[in-house]
Formats: C-alpha cells, structure tokens, sequence
C-alpha cells in the first residue's frame, strides 16, 4: 500500500497526522516541553518520523519488523524513548504536569492515538486527497501499524492485531483528547513556517491551505484542528478551488477535474517537503533516506549535483522572500 500511495501517505504525515498529535494536549506537552520539539530541531525530528515511516513499511527489506530489521529497531528505539521520557518528567517535571487531566505522560491511551494517527486518520486524509483505499488495503496497513504497536508496548495490541472492526469506536474515544493548548499552537506554526519555507515562490501558502481542505469533513471533532491549532486562513486561491470542490459535488463531470487539481496540488506539496528532508537530513545526526526505487517513483533526484541545485533554488527563494517579511509588521502572519 505504502508502495502505491506513499507520497499521499507522506503528505498526510505533515498535513494530517502532525497536526493530529499537536491537537492531542498530553502530546503537544511532550514535544513542545520535554522533548523541545519546537524550538530545537524541528526538520531533523520530523525527519525521523518520516524515516520511521519508511522503515516500518518494510520499504528498505521486506522483514523490516523482523528482530534486527530496521522497523523493529526503530520501535524498540522508540518505546526505550517513551520510558525515558516518563522517568523524566516524573523526576524533573512532575510539579508542572496534571496528571489528574492528562494521565501518565506518553500513556497507553496517547500511544494508541498515535497508532491511529498513522494509520485511520491517514486513510481518511487520502480519502479527502482523492484516493480511496479499498478494506483489503486497510486491513493490511492496520496489521502491519499493529505489529509494530504490539512492540511499542501499546496493550491492546499485545493479544493481537486491531480490525477494521475497531476503527468506529476507538476514534470515537479519541476524539475527546483534541483541545487547544499553547503548546500544540506553538508547535503547529513552527511545523508550518518550516514547511512553507519549502515550497516554490508562488506556493508558500499550500501548507496552510491542505491543512484546512484535509480537516474540513474529518469526524468526531478533527474538523476542529486547524481552529485548534490557530492555522492561519488558506491563501486566496485555495479558498476559490475549495468553493469549487463544493460546488463540483453535484457535476459528477467537474468534480474530476477538481479532484485531479487537489491530488496535483498534495503530490507538488508532499514531493518538495520529502525533498527538503533529503537536502537538510540525508547525511546528518538524523539520516533521511529513501530507497532508490521510491525515489524514482516519486521523481526526487538524490545525486549531489541535484542537491546543490536545489539549493541554489532555495537560496533564492529565501532572499526573494525577505524583503516581503520586513515590510510585515511582527504579528502580521501569527498563526492566532
């Protein structure tokens, strides 16, 4: 499925998924206190969730969650992570943080938001993108996002792996444990500012702009997000197509159309972030690599020569872009 749909799937990873665990306060918490998430590294993290991503969807060996593989190595990596993190805050932070609202940091419940977040909530941001996975496809992705649960040390993966069955009544109970904090806030436009530095002259604004078309139908409380998180309004144009999406709805001859549009526009989107990792993360502390023959599908040139032109391209863009930012007055792009 990865295989099929990955650059949707990566773009739901920034568009959706993110901004899912940023509206999840116990999590935001985390990332943005603990872990300084959002004033220290915010690509080189992102980084490692996409490279997680990869690793977990077997894309570098079939066995990746096999002992030894990189999908297992990454979950036991991962769960060693959330232990420390508990110990932490139990030992540094336990005065700052309510357990009564919130429970134990990085608890079962959030654990199992996140297993969800990339999986459900991925399959729904596609759906909204214009892909529409059939229930074989879905079973399969949730096995495999089970698995690597079960080694995350997420319990109720521990007996065996969750169904489709299961998708209704869990999301319904998570959807309680979306609110806004200062933290998610924070986080959501430090993600935003970096991804939009990303985008092509002309585009800056798509970020922003998928954020609200992928919420805008999302159920049980996740069309609130992008009002959660304070994302600031879609660009002008964007507002214009998601009138004519609505509109398109009863013209099965123009809904193709837009549809083909938006599917462009997510594919452009999720190319020049996956892009950008590359560039920034490929041979860092946090490597981001993907295989070759994903690279070749997805049309990202991975060779030196490529990297330094796109950097030339992002120099470029950068000082054409901060004439525009000094005329603006300080809070004149807050996300609030």
């Amino acid at each position: 499925m990865f295989a099929d749909h990955g650059l949707y799937q990566s773009a739901a990873l920034f568009f959706a998924c993110l901004p899912m665990a940023y509206a999840e306060v116990s999590s935001a918490k985390v990332l943005a206190g603990v872990s300084n998430l959002a004033t220290h590294g915010m690509t080189r993290r992102v980084a490692e969730t996409g490279q997680m991503l990869v690793d977990v969807m077997g894309l570098k060996s079939t066995d990746s969650l096999q002992p030894g593989r990189p999908g297992h190595t990454t979950a036991i990596g991962l769960r060693i992570l959330h232990s420390f993190v508990r110990a932490l805050v139990d030992e540094r932070y336990a005065d700052q943080w309510d357990t009564e609202r919130l429970g134990a940091p990085v608890n079962q419940e959030l654990l199992l938001a996140t297993l969800f977040d990339f999986s459900v909530v991925t399959w729904e941001a596609m759906e909204t993108m214009g892909v529409v996975l059939s229930d074989e496809e879905r079973a399969a992705n949730l096995y495999t996002w089970s698995v690597f649960g079960h080694l995350m040390g997420i319990e109720v993966c521990r007996e065996g792996p969750l169904t489709l069955g299961d998708v209704e009544p869990v999301s319904a109970r998570l959807g309680r444990l979306l609110e806004t904090s200062d933290e998610g806030r924070l986080l959501m436009a430090v993600m935003l500012k970096e991804m939009e530095a990303f985008m092509p002259l002309g585009w800056r604004k798509m970020p922003r702009s998928l954020v609200h078309w992928i919420f805008r139908h999302a159920s049980h409380g996740a069309d609130r997000v992008p009002e959660l998180l304070g994302v600031p309004a879609p660009a002008w144009w964007f507002t214009a197509l998601f009138a004519a999406a609505k509109a398109a709805h009863g013209s099965s001859w123009l809904a193709g159309p837009v549809d083909g549009v938006i599917r462009w526009l997510v594919r452009k989107a999720g190319r020049q972030i996956v892009v950008a990792l590359i560039d920034r993360h490929s041979d860092g502390q946090a490597a981001f690599r993907i295989p070759d023959e994903l690279a070749r599908a997805w049309r990202i040139r991975q060779s030196r020569a490529a990297v330094q032109t796109r950097a030339i391209r992002r120099n470029v863009r950068t000082r054409l872009r901060a004439p525009a930012r000094g005329r603006k007055g300080p809070h004149s792009d807050s996300p609030t």
